[in-house]
């Protein structure tokens, strides 16, 4: 067995953990000793239907343990302890569809257990549900569309909570106030800068004590490379990514269900910083992020924060999708002083929503400008065009020209920024990236940057359409009520173009 690096569980008078265990060898899923010390924790009760924990957390590279032992914790709230419902959720459709279709394909080769569900489950576009005759159900939802928001149920699993929101954790607490058998699970890679929520668990697990909450984290030992300025690519002698003991320390199944082959063609293809995340359990922390190569300095990016800057009409409009299909929208405007005033509007995962909210913003803001990168948002310029609206296109030159132009309007004080979590996470890991003889904003890790390009294009598309500001903003055309997002997150701030009130 390999010890997790950080582990707490709290003490308790007894376990239903064998069961599940026995649970698993029946589907053919037997569990590691790792998994098996997870499930003593989830099922640990100190009185008979009271779980001791109301949060359990397990945080393990990729293909290790942590999905498979909470699939089993799943069913076996629904097959052995008649939980009536357990809510499986994953930030994406795509992963709780993965989940859903392990389930099925444990419980379809158990007849003992296919003989108890409503069979074939339910397998429509997400109403994905494993219902047994009795009455229990498992069910899958993506948080991204919506369908995670209020859930419902004694038991629930939050699969990559690394991306959980505010919002999501917010909607779902007050629903098991009354539920004296609640219990919230939680599996996940390590860390994003944005993973708020799930930073401050491992802070509370890693530090142990709490009567209600386990924790178990495997990882490695942060090490320093051989050499002081190492880029960890693979072509750098004594990187501490290389170093295959560190691979063995943070991951259980090495040696058992992954090779040391495909660790290292892992180490060969992966960006640096994904493999030591994924596979090192190497948290992104914004401490660390917080390095000289970054393109905006955080003591500047600190005194731009402006809480409450008003822009005059018209604004410019920007929007960006990142390589994991997160989209943006941004606006910059004029102030009043004469600067510029830049704010988030949305930042949500996927993109099918980008139009809607595009043509809606329009309708009542009436911008100078919608910009968009040639290169980063082809589809949503076709959408744009089908609807008559003609957008802006950044190329490269307008792109280097536009990243530069606002670091150099931030350093200047020309420019404000009303802060929010997605604007304040990019500044945060916005770097430069060499394209031919130009410069443009890039990433570092894994954070997400499409706030700070969009909020590029909104300025290049002011610059470019409204020189100068043309009088105070109209009145709203009429009173709407703001759709159901990510704001409540925290990330809406108080400004100007305030969807409550404006659009």
């Amino acid at each position: 067995m390999r010890k997790p690096l950080h582990s707490w569980a709290p003490p308790h008078a007894e376990s239903y953990g064998d069961l599940a265990a026995s649970l698993a060898e029946q589907v053919g899923m037997p569990m590691d000793d790792e998994q098996k010390i997870i499930l003593d924790a989830i099922y640990a009760e100190d009185e008979p239907g009271v779980p001791t924990c109301f949060e359990v957390g397990v945080v393990a590279p990729r293909q290790n343990l942590k999905t498979a032992v909470l699939e089993i914790a799943a069913m076996t709230d629904v097959f052995i302890l008649g939980e009536p419902l357990h809510m499986w959720t994953a930030h994406v459709f795509d992963t709780a569809q993965r989940a859903f279709n392990d389930m099925v394909g444990m419980i379809g080769r158990t007849p003992d257990l296919r003989d108890r569900c409503i069979w074939p489950p339910s397998a429509s576009h997400g109403d994905e549900a494993i219902e047994l005759v009795t009455g229990e159900r498992i069910e899958f939802h993506a948080r991204s569309t919506g369908k995670g928001r209020g859930l419902s149920g004694d038991r629930i699993t939050f699969d990559e909570a690394l991306y959980l929101t505010p919002s999501m954790i917010g909607s779902t607490m007050p629903i098991l106030a009354t539920r004296p058998g609640a219990q919230i699970r939680y599996g996940s890679s390590a860390g994003l800068l944005r993973s708020g929520h799930l930073r401050g668990l491992r802070n509370r697990g890693r530090k142990g004590g709490e009567s209600r909450l386990a924790w178990f984290e495997w990882g490695a030992k942060h090490v320093k490379c051989a050499q002081a300025n190492c880029s960890h690519t693979i072509d750098m002698r004594g990187c501490a990514l290389d170093r295959e003991e560190l691979w063995h320390e943070a991951n259980p199944a090495l040696g058992r269900r992954i090779t040391l082959q495909i660790m290292r063609d892992f180490r060969r293809s992966m960006p640096p910083e994904e493999f030591a995340r994924e596979f090192l359990s190497w948290w992104e922390d914004p401490e660390e992020a917080a390095a000289a190569d970054l393109a905006i300095d955080p003591e500047v990016w600190k005194a731009r924060r402006t809480p409450g800057s008003r822009t005059l009409h018209p604004v410019s409009l920007g929007v960006d999708v990142n390589r994991n299909r997160t989209a943006t929208i941004s606006a910059v405007g004029w102030r009043e002083d004469g600067r510029k005033h830049g704010e988030v509007i949305y930042s949500r995962p996927g993109t099918s929503w980008v139009v809607p909210e595009l043509l809606r913003i329009i309708e009542h803001v009436d911008p100078a400008a919608v910009v968009l990168d040639s290169n980063r948002a082809g589809s949503i310029i076709t959408e744009l065009q089908v609807a008559r609206i003609e957008p802006t296109i950044a190329f490269l030159r307008h792109r280097a020209a536009g990243d530069r132009g606002l670091v150099d309007d931030l350093v200047d004080d020309r420019m404000v920024v009303v802060p929010c979590k997605p604007i304040d996470d990019a500044a945060a890991t916005t770097t430069w990236r060499d394209v031919g003889e130009a410069q443009v904003f890039d990433g570092k890790g894994s954070g997400d940057i499409s706030p700070m390009v969009s909020l590029s294009l909104a300025r290049h598309g002011l610059l470019l359409h409204a020189a100068e500001p043309v009088a105070p903003p109209p009145p709203p055309a009429r009173p709407i009520e703001p759709v159901e997002d990510d704001r409540a997150a925290g990330w809406r701030p108080d400004g100007l173009l305030d969807l409550s009130t404006t659009f």
